[in-house]
């Protein structure tokens, strides 16, 4: 099995709530689900999703919380090695920060 990495609720059960196929939760907690690291389809939506809704800070401010949730999402993911150079690069110029 791969490893785990920590990653907040909010936003892969907003991706779940629209009927996208994410990595499912190996464990949780009040606030975070543990999912596998492994590389796949459904991973590499989850990466999209999450670029897109980060993209989208300050755009709507009723979904500002699921926009900080998406970038937290990505610097876990880049901190457990899931993200390709590509994505780190879009982060870094689209976002402004190093993950």
């Amino acid at each position: 099995m791969s490893k785990l990495v920590r990653i907040p609720q909010m936003f892969i059960t907003d991706c779940s709530d629209c009927d996208c196929e994410v990595p499912d939760a190996v464990r949780s907690t009040k606030k975070h689900f543990w999912i596998s690291t492994e590389r796949d389809e459904l991973m590499q939506e989850l990466i999209s999703r999450a670029l897109l809704y980060s993209n989208t800070m300050g755009w709507n401010k009723e979904i500002l919380g699921l926009c900080y949730s998406a970038r937290f999402t990505l610097i876990a993911l880049a901190k457990a090695g899931v993200l390709d150079d590509k994505e780190l690069k879009i982060c870094k110029r689209e976002f402004g920060y190093n993950v």
